[in-house]
C-alpha cells in the first residue's frame, strides 16, 4: 500500500481469537470460517499506512478472569511487526455488543466528530454494525459518537486460495451469520454473553458496571443479579 494521509483517527478492531500454538490467530474454527489471522494481518496493513491512528484493540475478559490474552495477543503481535503503532488496549465481556459498549463508555467523548473505522472480517461487519447501531440508539450519550466507516478485512488481505480450498467452512460461517441477523430482524436473537456466561462474569460486570455495561444493564437488566451474587459471597 503506498503511503496516504491518515484516512481515519480511530480504528476499532475487534478481537479474533487468542494465538495458537504456531502463534498464528485461528482462521477457522468448529468447523466455520473465523478469519483471526486475517483480521490483525489486515490491521497491521492500516497502521503502516495510517501513521497517526490510534487503534482500540477489544477483546473480552478470560473466563473467571481480569484480564484478556486476546487483547495482549493482539497487542504484540502489532508492535513485534510495527513498534510505531498507536494502540489503546481496551477490555470488555466476552461479545462483540459488550466491545462496542466498552470502548464507548471509555472514549466517546473522544469519538466526537472524527473519522473511526471499525475493522472485522467481512461475514462480521453486517451484525456488528447492528451491534453498534442498536448500541447507539439505546443509550442517549452514545449518540454523539460518529458513523463508524467499515473496513473489510479481506478487502487488505487476499485469503481466497485458503478459502476456496476450504470452502464449506466458509459457507457454514455465512449461513450461521444470516441466520443471526435473521433472529435479530424476527426479535429471536440470543445474545449468548452475559446470559450464558453470568456465573463466570457476574463479578467483572459488578465491580467495573461503568465500563462494561449500559446504563440500561447497570439499572435494570443486571441489578438483581448483581445483588444477589453479592449477598451470597457476602453472607455464605
Amino acid at each position: 500500500m503506498s503511503d496516504q494521509p491518515n484516512k481515519y483517527d480511530f480504528i476499532i478492531v475487534l478481537n479474533p481469537s487468542v494465538v495458537d500454538t504456531d502463534c498464528k490467530f485461528t482462521e477457522f474454527e468448529k468447523g466455520q470460517y473465523l478469519g483471526g489471522q486475517t483480521r490483525m494481518e489486515a490491521a497491521l496493513k492500516l497502521s503502516e499506512v495510517n501513521k497517526n491512528t490510534e487503534f482500540i484493540l477489544v477483546g473480552g475478559y478470560d473466563q473467571n478472569s481480569s484480564q484478556s490474552k486476546k487483547v495482549d495477543d493482539m497487542a504484540n503481535f502489532l508492535k513485534n511487526r510495527n513498534e510505531k503503532i498507536n494502540i489503546i488496549k481496551r477490555l470488555s465481556l466476552p461479545c462483540s455488543h459488550h466491545n462496542f459498549i466498552a470502548v464507548f463508555n471509555e472514549y466517546y467523548k473522544d469519538l466526537i466528530g472524527k473519522k473511526v473505522g471499525l475493522l472485522t472480517n467481512f461475514y462480521h461487519l453486517p451484525r456488528s454494525l447492528m451491534f453498534y447501531s442498536e448500541v447507539v440508539n439505546k443509550e442517549e450519550k452514545f449518540k454523539v459518537i460518529p458513523t463508524l466507516i467499515p473496513i473489510c478485512a479481506e478487502s487488505l488481505v487476499d485469503n481466497s486460495d485458503v478459502l476456496s480450498m476450504r470452502y464449506i467452512e466458509y459457507i457454514s460461517r455465512i449461513n450461521s451469520e444470516i441466520k443471526g441477523l435473521g433472529d435479530n430482524e424476527k426479535g429471536k436473537y440470543f445474545d449468548n454473553c452475559m446470559e450464558a456466561n453470568k456465573k463466570n462474569f457476574i463479578k467483572i460486570a459488578a465491580t467495573y458496571p461503568e465500563i462494561l455495561l449500559t446504563e440500561y444493564e447497570r439499572n435494570i437488566k443486571y441489578r438483581e443479579d448483581v445483588l444477589e451474587q453479592i449477598k451470597k459471597e457476602t453472607f455464605n
